[in-house]
């Protein structure tokens, strides 16, 4: 006679699919080890019910199997009672076990809050970052011209990076020395029409 493994799924209702894929990996297991063993899944939602007493009552204790999976999300499930007239609940660390799914939940919004927050810090310095950047553009006064290296296959029959950026650099020296000009002869004919 082949051993047997039992594995025990535990989960609350919120993981269905999850519950279906361990299902299946389980029985896919069963399949490949077949002739090693006997692996035989739990799940209780496969379980007959009774309306007469508690729904944990109709479920084997976990301590029944050689595997036991806990599956979770966002929930732990339904709160013990702490004796039924099947058996008492005790947990690991006092009679009656405290799922705290509450605490959960309140960990859970604060975590959603502080990376919302975080968030928010984030965006506001990029947006700073982006208000710096462009008021420095506005209000620059500067231009830089650095010089290129044309390509070496079309080098003899175009004007060298270096040409080039020294007359456009002209070009900009000889139009900034016209508008300041034409603005100094714009306020020189204020001041004479204000004097007069």
């Amino acid at each position: 006679m082949k051993p047997r493994l039992r594995i025990f799924v535990s989960s609350p209702g919120d993981v269905k699919a999850a519950r279906e894929i361990a299902a299946l990996t389980i029985e896919r297991l069963a399949q490949d080890y077949a002739r090693f063993f006997t692996i035989e899944p739990y799940l209780w939602e496969f379980e007959a019910m009774v309306a007469s007493g508690h729904f944990e009552d109709s479920i084997e204790p976990p301590s029944a199997f050689d595997v036991v999976v806990l599956i979770v999300w966002s929930r732990l499930g339904t709160s013990l009672p702490e004796r039924t007239g099947v058996r008492e609940y005790r947990g690991i660390d006092g009679p009656a076990p405290r799922l705290g799914e509450q605490n959960i939940r309140r960990f859970g919004l604060r975590l959603r809050v502080g990376f919302q927050l975080f968030l928010v810090l984030v965006a506001t310095v990029i947006g700073i970052g982006a208000v710096i950047l462009i008021y420095d553009a506005v209000h620059s006064r500067s231009v830089v011209i650095d010089p290129f290296e044309v390509a070496p296959n079309i080098a003899p029959q175009v004007p060298s990076g270096k040409i080039v950026a020294a007359g456009l650099l002209d070009v900009l020296t000889q139009l900034q020395a016209a508008t300041l000009t034409f603005a100094q002869k714009r306020s020189g004919c204020r001041h004479q029409v204000l004097s007069l």
